[in-house]
Order: structure tokens, then C-alpha cells, then sequence
């Protein structure tokens, strides 16, 4: 039985595990690290992944996408594992999509660690380093099944956080557009 707070995965990314010991009725309390958990369970990644679709209530998102910029640091393999549980394609989508609306929004960034945008440009940046591919070259729609330096971007054809991205710098190039910021 997994006993989750949110609090508590995100203040020291640790989960408690209550495991029942069959013979006796008891129970003991076991704290691992939140990859650690998940990478028993990989639809289960894919699952919390999922949740940065859920526009309802953002604090479930700013959740989603904290849980896969703790995944990106500590998981190699990542995301050969999402494209292996073909969940890839559906999640660059659903961070742009999250990425497109908090540009949409409108709205002036008081706390920039509660900002779905800001945690998703922010995630992009901690990722370009790593090793390729990484989730970066994924969310940018960098072709992940091969060579990433190879990769040919085309981010009018492809939906993924670069498109987000490029439109917005190009309607902020246009001062007809301007006015409305």
C-alpha cells in the first residue's frame, strides 16, 4: 500500500512505503526515494507524467512536471523508457500544450515556482546538458530515435515546447500583436 503526500515528495523527494508483514498482522514504514518507487512501476511514470494535461487545477500539473524534472535527473534511460511505453509523442504535446496556455494567460509571474510555464522553460534548461537524448531534445521535438545531432528541426510541422516557443518570440516581433501585452 503506497501512503503519497505531495509535501512530502516534493520537500526531500522521498516516499513512505507501508509494507504488511503477512505472518503477524504488522506493518513497518519504509521511506525510498520517489524514482526509486516509480522504476518498479514504469506506466506509473507515465501516469504521473500524464497529469500536466490537466488544465483543472494547476497545482496537479506544476506536480506533473516537477515529478519528470526529478525523473530527468536521476533516471538515465528516460527517455528511451517513454518512447519504449510509447508515451513520448502524447507528452511533448502536453507540455507544449501546458507551455502554449500559461503564454496565453497573460498574467504577470509573482511566484515563479508555482508558474507551470516557468517550470517548464526551467526544465528544458536544466536538461540541455545532460547526455543525449534527453528530455530536452524531447520536448523540443528533436528526433530521439537517432542521432540528435543529426536531427533536422522543423517546429512549424511538429507540435512541442520549440514551436510554443518560437511563436510566441514571433508575436512579440509584431507590434500589431504587441499592444494587447
Amino acid at each position: 500500500m503506497y501512503i503519497l503526500s505531495f509535501n512530502d515528495i516534493f520537500s526531500n523527494f522521498e516516499v513512505s512505503v507501508t509494507v504488511s508483514l503477512e505472518n503477524d498482522g504488522s506493518s513497518i514504514v519504509i521511506k525510498q526515494p520517489l524514482d526509486v518507487i516509480l522504476s518498479q512501476d514504469h506506466k506509473q511514470i507515465v501516469a504521473l507524467l500524464e497529469y500536466v494535461r490537466y488544465s483543472f487545477l494547476p497545482e496537479i500539473q506544476l506536480c506533473s512536471i516537477k515529478v519528470l524534472s526529478i525523473l530527468s535527473s536521476r533516471m538515465v534511460g528516460l527517455v528511451q523508457l517513454l518512447l519504449k511505453l510509447n508515451a513520448a509523442k502524447g507528452l511533448v504535446e502536453d507540455f507544449a500544450n501546458c507551455l502554449e496556455s500559461r503564454f496565453d494567460e497573460f498574467q504577470v509571474i509573482e511566484n515563479t515556482k508555482g508558474d507551470t510555464g516557468v517550470l517548464i522553460l526551467q526544465l528544458l534548461l536544466d536538461n540541455v546538458s545532460r547526455p543525449a537524448p534527453n528530455i530536452t531534445h524531447l520536448l523540443l521535438k528533436y528526433d530521439v530515435d537517432s542521432s540528435v545531432e543529426r536531427t533536422i528541426l522543423q517546429p512549424k510541422v511538429h507540435y512541442s515546447c520549440l514551436k510554443v516557443i518560437l511563436d510566441k518570440l514571433e508575436k512579440l516581433l509584431k507590434p500589431e500583436i504587441n499592444y494587447l501585452l
